[in-house]
């Protein structure tokens, strides 16, 4: 008897609050994944084993803590000690290979820039610029752990890769179906140091990276099951991540909706770690985050919509019945 086929779905830095099967009062709406949730096991009592994503996605891809990963903060920065995940036997993809499932991926990577391939600008940046000093980067030089490297077929989106929207496949794929990414309203840096970046994307949703995500996981999936063995698949959104880039039909769901005030926004931060302070900044009014979390949940809205898309699918190429389906992130938000 066929083993079933596994499809791993990961939102990138998700709160639990934007979901109702964790909070069933929450203003974001998620229909596909209430629905989801309806026909599956939910896990109410799951952690990430580190709320930062190298480390987070080093633990999913090895069963490993950071601490024995080496991956403990994002790659090339100061405190991680492991910049590129090493191609092992333990790595989920490696554990499934020998079980004999073949394993596709596409999305959101982090595990490594392809340092000095041809692929990965990013990786190239971090190398010219650690080079510089305060980091030794001699050991990867000319070592790639992207997907492609450890075994997966697919897509490499090197490093964090800030959202996607710049990948040159991504733009192959809007030149080639005459599209073109229109964002207005693009705001960020409102504070000394801030990095929350919110913008309307005015152009088709087929413009958007999400949308572009799909078609390469519907097209990898459809060659993975031309196969006899059964695939392990792995879909990985950057959102909702930011930078918020929204389009107006889902932000039009909450541009006027009044975001209740979080009761720790005003708390005193004597009792609390000084990051919670930075990031609340209590000098600014709360508008600022309200108006940051409209995007936020505009862009959850939209991965949603374009999980059920993949979902539609699915069932229309009679996949989904001898799959499961596995939804989660690799870790939340403050």
């Amino acid at each position: 008897m066929k083993k079933k086929n596994i499809i791993f779905i990961c939102t990138d830095q998700h709160r639990t609050d934007s979901l109702s099967v964790y909070k069933n009062d929450t203003i974001c709406k998620t229909p596909v994944l209430d629905e989801l949730a309806k026909e599956s096991i939910v896990f109410d009592n799951a952690y990430t084993s580190c709320p930062v994503c190298t480390p987070a996605r080093g633990s999913m891809k090895t069963g490993l803590y950071p601490s024995k990963t080496g991956m403990e903060t994002n790659s090339f920065q100061p405190g991680c000690r492991t910049h590129e995940i090493s191609d092992m036997p333990y790595l989920l993809n490696r554990r499934l290979e020998s079980m004999g499932y073949r394993c596709g991926y596409t999305g959101k990577w982090h595990l490594g820039t392809g340092a000095d391939k041809s692929a990965s600008e990013e990786g190239r940046g971090m190398l010219e610029a650690l080079d510089k000093g305060f980091m030794d980067v001699a050991p990867y030089r000319g070592h790639a752990s992207l997907p492609t490297e450890i075994g997966y077929v697919g897509d490499d989106f090197p490093g964090h890769g800030g959202g996607g929207w710049c990948f040159p496949q991504f733009k192959e794929y809007l030149k080639e179906n005459g599209l073109e990414v229109s964002i207005i309203n693009q705001t960020t840096g409102k504070l000394p140091g801030d990095h929350s970046t919110v913008g309307e994307v005015v152009s088709p949703i087929e413009s958007t990276i999400e949308y572009y995500l799909v078609e390469r996981a519907k097209s990898i999936v459809e060659k993975l099951a031309e196969e006899e063995e059964p695939f392990y698949f792995q879909l990985n959104f950057w959102g909702p991540h930011e930078p918020f880039f929204a389009p107006t039909k889902y932000l039009d769901m909450y541009r006027n909706v009044t975001i209740p005030q979080n009761p720790t926004f005003t708390e005193s931060p004597e009792s609390s770690p000084r990051i919670y302070n930075l990031i609340r900044r209590p000098e600014v009014s709360w508008d600022f985050f309200q108006d940051t979390l409209r995007h936020y949940y505009a862009c959850i809205s939209h991965i949603d919509a374009q999980i059920g898309r993949f979902l539609s699918w699915l069932k229309e190429k009679g996949l989904y019945e001898d799959t499961m389906i596995i939804f989660g992130a690799d870790h939340g938000d403050n």
